[in-house]
């Protein structure tokens, strides 16, 4: 499905890709075979979905909470009949049933239409037309309790939207380490990677967070990972000039040579006295003897 029925020809990724040559046309006039066109991510339509029970909205749609209290109670306009027995429940005002995005929901903290939506048999992973979650949405708006209780009702946070963002990339470019700090230890992927390569490190060096930075360096994170740009870490953290980022990066990358040159001398060490001698000898041959640090006498 190519969405040109919906989507005008300028917007369509189609338009601005490499086409493939048409076939020529035969001797009577029957035309060759079109070329197929190849859509590098998920258009972004209307979720449609599955509708909910007893001819409800999409499921995308999750009823409002709204507490049943009564407004008028104490107006002195309106007092109650008895001073004494509540009889509120004989003219309280029954609000409408409202309808709210999940993601706004997750997005505003709502925390009690989400529990509301669950409690009916609402699935936790529903996703709008941009294919992100609610999950998502908490991440990169920070809301704390909103992703623990996702996390505590099911939500999956190996989940991508239509950039192959996962919840712990909107977590970095939110710049909350409590949040990074939870999904990792919920068993997030560290190094994984968006539809343009860049890496949960990458977006903390983007939004110049030097703690989270540091820490997913601590956690073993892949800093030499490169996006389709051939960009790594620390030629982003140049382009943004945070000195606090630009230094834990530095160093990093600084440390990573020095285990790779001891790794070589390692190497070569073992490799002559492979080829040169026996280990803690010092004959006329010329062999290294490791108890002195010198070849042959």
């Amino acid at each position: 499905m190519t969405s040109k029925k919906y989507v005008h020809k300028t917007y369509l990724l189609s338009a601005y890709e490499k086409k493939d040559k048409k076939g020529k046309k035969g001797k009577k006039g029957k035309k060759g075979k079109k070329g197929k066109t190849k859509i590098p991510m998920p258009i972004c339509l209307g979720p449609e979905g599955d509708r909910t029970d007893f001819g409800g909205p999409p499921e995308y749609l999750i009823e409002r909470h709204v507490p049943f209290t009564d407004t008028g109670r104490f107006d002195r306009d309106r007092p109650p009949r008895h001073p004494i027995q509540d009889d509120s429940a004989w003219y309280l005002h029954h609000q409408e049933v409202t309808y709210v995005k999940m993601n706004d929901a997750a997005s505003m903290g709502d925390l009690d239409s989400l529990q509301q939506c669950f409690h009916y048999g609402g699935k936790v992973d529903t996703s709008d037309k941009y294919f992100k979650t609610a999950l998502m949405v908490a991440c990169a708006k920070g809301n704390t309790d909103v992703v623990e209780f996702l996390l505590a009702n099911g939500a999956d946070i190996t989940i991508r939207d239509n950039f192959r963002w996962t919840p712990l990339h909107h977590a970095c470019l939110s710049g909350q380490l409590d949040l990074v700090q939870l999904l990792l230890r919920r068993g997030a992927d560290i190094n994984s990677q968006s539809l343009n390569g860049a890496t949960p490190l990458i977006r903390a060096v983007q939004t110049s967070s030097p703690e989270i930075v540091q820490y997913l360096i601590e956690k073993g994170c892949d800093c030499t990972l490169e996006n389709r740009k051939g960009d790594t870490a620390l030629d982003v953290a140049k382009w943004w000039a945070d000195p606090r980022v630009l230094q834990i990066i530095q160093a990093k990358f600084a440390s990573l040579r020095l285990q790779a040159r001891t790794k070589k001398k390692i190497k070569r060490r073992k490799e002559v006295i492979h080829t040169e001698g026996p280990v803690g000898t010092s004959d006329t041959s010329g062999g290294y003897d490791i108890t002195t640090g010198y070849y042959g006498k």
